[in-house]
């Protein structure tokens, strides 16, 4: 969640470099090339089967939407407000839609975490300040749609951890999003991206290295352990770990709300980890 955090900060440096899918292709690109030596290090069996093939997949043509929504959100909406909100919002989507599945029952308490963790993020970029016009503005929709389809993606990785290595789907993942990518870039000069200085090449390393091959294989894993509900939640710690991003990278001083929407946020992930107890009876 720190890594991802401080990943709104070089998405946003990075988003105004070239088009989205040309961004997109180098991140998954040099991905794919930092995940080949953790593979051998590791010696994960690079053998797939029919069911795990039809969840890579899924989950290559959903993270290749996320990665669009997410740039295109960056392009034209409020970074900041709409980042928090997606951040803020994805733990929610997920939840609704196992509910909706029948795959998963909230209890009060996750419900109330989940309130407690929305209400943090709407503390930790001043709601009040902005106009309904200005947070529905056709960049914060991508966000909104970003968040849906990362939901979606967890839930997805969930299942996905029962038949296939973690690891080797997300290796999978990002491999076969180049080929892809790159039907949409050929035409589109990407070699040109080469020429650019040195502010985007280390701001895309650390979105490609440690963003996606590092953090999001981490995520896959966690979400195979805990479930995408539980897993998803720790998504509330996002916005928190932005605003230390920008505090360490851009100098910005955290505000007052800033530092209570942390914290609250905090809570509300505690509050939907924290396991009632169960009294013991004696014999």
């Amino acid at each position: 969640m720190m890594i991802w955090g401080i990943s709104w900060t070089m998405g946003k440096i990075v988003s105004g470099y070239a088009d989205s899918f040309v961004l997109l292709f180098w991140r998954y690109a040099i991905t794919t090339l930092c995940m080949i030596p953790i593979m051998f290090f590791l010696k994960v069996s690079w053998k797939i089967t029919r069911i795990s093939l039809l969840f890579i997949i899924t989950a290559a043509t959903i993270n290749l939407l996320y990665g669009y929504f997410f740039l295109q959100g960056l392009k034209n909406g409020l970074a900041g407000a709409g980042g928090v909100l997606v951040t803020t919002i994805n733990p929610i989507i997920n939840f609704a839609i196992l509910s909706l599945a029948g795959k998963y029952h909230p209890k009060k308490k996750e419900l109330l975490g989940l309130l407690v963790g929305f209400l943090g993020g709407l503390i930790i970029i001043s709601i009040w300040k902005f106009s309904l016009t200005e947070v529905l503005s056709l960049g914060n929709i991508y966000f909104l749609v970003a968040s849906f389809v990362w939901a979606v993606n967890s839930i997805n990785s969930q299942y996905a951890g029962k038949v296939i290595n973690p690891i080797l789907f997300s290796f999978y993942i990002n491999s076969i999003s180049v080929p892809i990518l790159y039907l949409f870039v050929y035409d589109k000069n990407f070699l040109a991206a080469l020429e650019f200085g040195s502010e985007f090449w280390i701001c895309m390393f650390y979105l490609a290295a440690l963003s996606t091959a590092l953090a999001t294989t981490i995520y896959i894993i966690a979400t195979s352990k805990l479930g995408s509900e539980k897993a998803s939640s720790f998504v509330f710690l996002v916005p928190a770990f932005a605003v230390l991003g920008s505090f360490f990278i851009l100098g910005e001083k955290p505000t007052w709300n800033s530092i209570l929407g942390g914290a609250i946020a905090i809570l509300a992930v505690r509050m939907l980890h924290t396991k009632p107890h169960k009294k013991v009876e004696e014999s």
